[in-house]
C-alpha cells in the first residue's frame, strides 16, 4: 500500500485555459483546440518495439491526440515485438521543470479493445536517484500476446493542480524521530505535456523453449501436438487474415526449428492471396 506521505494534490490552482508556475507555463488551448489524429485507435500512428527497449520522449504540442475517458490528452501508441511472449514493462512520468503527466496506459488486444487500464493511483512515487529525476512509476508483467498494444496518455482531470512531494530530509526525519528541518517540499503542477521513459524487457520469446503459451494458444497445441503442423497451421491462418508479418515470423521460427515443410506451405497460401 501506498504511503500517505507520499504525494498531497491540492484542489486548487486550475484557473483559466493557461496555467502559470515556477519554471514555466503551458497553455491548454492548444490541446483543447487539438483535432484528434484519427478515426479509431487501429488507425493510430503506432511504434513497434523491440525486444528490449529503452524510450524516452516527450508527450506534447506535436504528439497525436485522442479523446479518452479521463479527458482529451496527447498520446503515444506502441505495440510490442510480435516475437515477444511475456516482458518486464517499467514506465516512467518524469517530474520536470515544475509539472508532470499524471499517467493512464491502455493495454488492448490484438482487435484494439482495452483489456487494462493502469491509473495514475497505481503508480508509485520515486524520489531522484542515480537512474531518473522524481517521477511516477510502475513496474508490471504484461502478456504481450493477449495484449499486444499499448497506450500512453495523460489523465486531464486534474489539469492544473498541485502535486507536493515531501521533501526526503523531511521523511528521513519522520523515520529516525529527528525534529523536522526546514526545506521546502516540491511543487509540481498536473500538466498536459511532459516527458514519458520505457523500458521494456523481454522475458520469454516466441517459439523457444521457454515461451509459455497463452490459453488459445495452448488449445491449438493440444489439438495439434506435432510441432510441424502447428506451424504450418499458423502460417496458413496469418495469411489468410493477411497478416502477412506474422506469416513471415512463424516462417523464420519454422526454418531455425528446420521445419523445411513451412515454406511451401507459405508459398502455396500467399500464392492464393496474390
Amino acid at each position: 500500500m501506498k504511503k500517505i506521505w507520499l504525494v498531497a494534490l491540492s484542489m486548487t490552482g486550475l484557473i483559466g485555459c493557461s496555467v502559470h508556475y515556477e519554471g514555466g507555463s503551458y497553455d491548454n488551448n492548444l490541446l483543447t483546440q487539438a483535432i484528434v489524429c484519427c478515426d479509431t485507435l487501429e488507425d493510430a500512428p503506432w511504434v513497434v518495439l523491440e525486444l528490449n527497449e529503452n524510450l524516452k520522449f516527450d508527450l506534447e504540442n506535436d504528439s497525436p491526440v485522442w479523446e479518452f475517458n479521463t479527458g482529451k490528452s496527447y498520446f503515444s501508441a506502441l505495440k510490442f515485438s510480435e516475437r515477444s511472449g511475456k516482458v518486464s514493462l517499467k514506465i516512467r512520468s518524469l517530474m520536470l521543470d515544475g509539472q508532470v503527466i499524471q499517467p493512464s496506459i491502455d493495454l488492448l488486444d490484438k482487435n484494439y479493445q482495452i483489456v487494462e487500464t493502469i491509473t495514475t493511483k497505481q503508480f508509485d512515487i520515486r524520489f531522484s536517484d542515480a537512474f531518473a529525476k522524481t517521477r511516477y512509476e510502475i513496474n508490471r508483467e504484461v502478456d504481450t500476446k493477449l495484449t499486444p498494444y499499448i497506450v500512453i496518455y495523460g489523465d486531464m482531470r486534474s489539469l492544473g493542480e498541485k502535486v507536493i512531494i515531501p521533501h526526503p530530509a523531511k521523511l528521513r526525519a519522520q523515520e529516525s524521530g529527528d525534529p523536522l528541518p526546514i526545506v521546502t517540499d516540491p511543487i509540481y503542477r498536473v500538466s498536459a505535456v511532459g516527458t514519458i521513459d520505457i523500458q521494456v524487457e523481454t522475458l520469454t520469446i516466441i517459439g523457444s523453449s521457454s515461451y509459455k503459451p497463452s490459453s488459445i494458444e495452448s488449445k491449438i497445441l493440444n489439438v495439434q501436438p506435432d510441432t510441424e503442423k502447428y506451424y504450418y497451421l499458423n502460417i496458413k491462418n496469418a495469411l489468410i487474415e493477411r497478416d502477412v508479418s506474422k506469416a513471415l515470423s512463424l516462417l523464420d521460427e519454422a526454418k531455425a526449428l528446420g521445419i523445411d515443410g513451412a515454406k511451401e506451405v507459405f508459398i502455396k497460401e500467399i500464392n492464393k492471396l496474390y
